[in-house]
């Protein structure tokens, strides 16, 4: 800065030095404020950079997870209906081979009544004809049933035989007694011949009903017998049968059953899995959201704060810049006056002003020391 000799009288000085404070303090007040800038600046890119690799972070991990969780119940959900399969499976495989041996042993139950079957066959086979023959005798059947029982009963072996002997009988007592075959002994003969017929025929009818009931009785009782060995047999198998497939459907629902109430505890876990994994994500954003403006009002807080430290820290030197400046204008003022009141009165003493100079003079002196303010310090 030049010399200047006048400025001990105008203060021009301690006003430039005040006026370069001033300046410094308003460069400084500047540079803080634009560091404080870029200090926000650079801390809000720094949060959001964090915010937004944190959130990116939280997006892959959960869609990890939630596939995670889905194989699992495919998997899950797989090998239960592939051991539904299985099971349902065997218990019909089962099912399956029991029925077979049921009806194997019944076939051969069954079949061990075979030959009592047969042997009431044959006892029934020798019943029906004598039956019938019996109704025929008996005239059930009309003259010709009638007439075949007379033709069986006199092709019969017995009644030949005795009519044979007594016809024999007849002419030898006639030959005996020197008698031809005459009237009198075919009489006898045919009176004979009827008697033997109505006699034998009786016996012979009897003997048909004998043997009627009595093979009636025997195909009864072997065939009720066989059959109720076979309808036992049926009815073991049928019971049996039933219970095979009472017990594999039991057993079927008890699996599906077990298999479905599985299936939806599998659903139900990881229904509640992912809901549980989207509250935490969506816990977590929110949480880095909420965490990310907490950050950013403390960097806010602090740079402002800061700032408004630095502030009020110039606001005392920036003060005493302006009351310095203002002193050395009053100063200078003062100084300025003085020395004209000085000048002005030391003229008027020789004379060289009028004496209205010299009262402008003590005027002069007056105003000078109205001003307030200390004298330039650097007078």
């Amino acid at each position: 800065m030049a010399f200047d000799p006048f400025s001990i009288f105008t203060g021009s000085a301690q006003e430039k030095a005040a006026q370069q404070t001033q300046q410094y303090l308003q460069q400084q007040q500047a540079q803080n404020a634009a560091q404080a800038a870029a200090a926000q600046k650079g801390g809000l890119a720094a949060l959001q950079t964090g915010q937004t690799g944190a959130i990116g972070a939280i997006q892959p991990a959960i869609g990890t997870a939630r596939n995670d969780i889905t194989t699992s119940t495919g998997s899950g959900l797989n090998t239960l209906y592939g051991g539904q399969v299985q099971g349902a499976g065997a218990l019909t495989g089962g099912q399956t081979g029991g029925l077979a041996a049921l009806t194997g042993g019944v076939n051969q139950a069954q079949g061990a009544y075979a030959p009592l079957s047969n042997l009431g066959g044959q006892f029934a086979g020798q019943w029906a004809p004598t039956a019938q023959m019996s109704a025929n005798a008996l005239g059930l059947n009309g003259p010709e049933g009638n007439t075949a029982a007379t033709g069986a009963f006199q092709a019969g072996p017995g009644y030949q035989f005795a009519l044979g002997q007594g016809l024999e009988s007849i002419a030898r007592n006639a030959n005996a007694a020197g008698m031809a075959a005459g009237g009198n002994a075919l009489q006898e003969a045919q009176t004979y011949g009827q008697g033997l017929a109505n006699q034998e025929y009786e016996r012979w009818r009897q003997g048909l009903q004998a043997r009627e009931q009595g093979y009636a009785g025997l195909a009864g009782g072997t065939l009720n017998q066989a059959a109720g060995g076979l309808a036992n047999a049926a009815l073991t198998g049928g019971t049996s049968g039933a219970n095979i497939y009472t017990g594999t459907g039991g057993r079927l629902a008890d699996l599906y059953g077990l298999t479905g109430r599985t299936g939806a505890d599998i659903y139900g876990t990881a229904g509640r899995s992912l809901a549980d994994l989207a509250s935490k994500g969506g816990l977590a954003e929110a949480g880095i959201y909420t965490g990310t403006g907490g950050q950013a009002a403390n960097l806010y807080s602090n740079i402002y704060g800061t700032q408004s430290g630095f502030n009020q820290g110039l606001i005392k030197p920036m003060t005493d810049a302006y009351q310095s400046e203002a002193a050395a204008t009053t100063g200078g003022a003062k100084n300025f006056w003085n020395l004209a009141g000085s000048a002005v009165t030391g003229a008027a003493g020789m004379g060289w002003l009028s004496p209205a100079a010299g009262g402008l003079a003590s005027a002069a002196g007056t105003i000078g020391s109205q001003y307030a303010g200390p004298v330039n310090p650097y007078v």
